[in-house]
C-alpha cells in the first residue's frame, strides 16, 4: 500500500502547480482574453426591481466548474507546444496513477471477503 505522505506530498504538488498556472496564464494573456482564474473568480450579481425594491442575488458564473475542471487538469494557454507540457505529464501521470490505483484498491476491498 501506497503510505499516505507520498499521497498527501503529489497531491501538494499537483494543487500547488495547478494554482500557481492560473496565475502565470493571466500574465500570459491579453487584456482581452479570459483566463481560467477570472473565469473562476468572477462572480456574477443579477439585480431586479420589484414593487417593493431591489433583489439582488449574487451566483457563480454559468462556466465555474468547467474553469475548475480546466485548472486541475491543466489545460491553460501557454502550455500547448511548450516545454511546461513535460510538467503536465510530471504532475498528472502519478495523479492519473493514484486515481486507477484507489479505484482499484476500492474494487477489491468491496469484493473481498470478510473472515470473522
Amino acid at each position: 500500500m501506497l503510505p499516505a505522505k507520498y499521497i498527501a506530498f503529489i497531491t501538494y504538488v499537483w494543487l500547488v502547480g495547478s494554482i500557481f498556472g492560473a496565475i502565470i496564464e493571466g500574465a500570459y494573456l491579453g487584456q482581452s482574453q479570459e483566463g481560467v482564474l477570472n473565469r473562476m473568480a468572477f462572480w456574477q450579481k443579477i439585480t431586479e426591481e420589484q414593487d417593493w425594491g431591489f433583489w439582488e442575488v449574487v451566483g457563480a458564473p454559468a462556466g465555474l466548474f468547467d474553469a475548475l475542471f480546466d485548472m486541475l487538469s491543466f489545460k491553460f494557454a501557454f502550455i500547448p507546444g511548450t516545454d511546461w507540457e513535460l510538467y503536465s505529464w510530471i504532475v498528472g501521470g502519478p495523479i492519473v496513477a493514484l486515481f486507477v490505483y484507489g479505484l482499484i484498491m476500492t474494487v477489491i476491498g468491496i469484493f473481498q471477503r470478510q473472515v470473522v
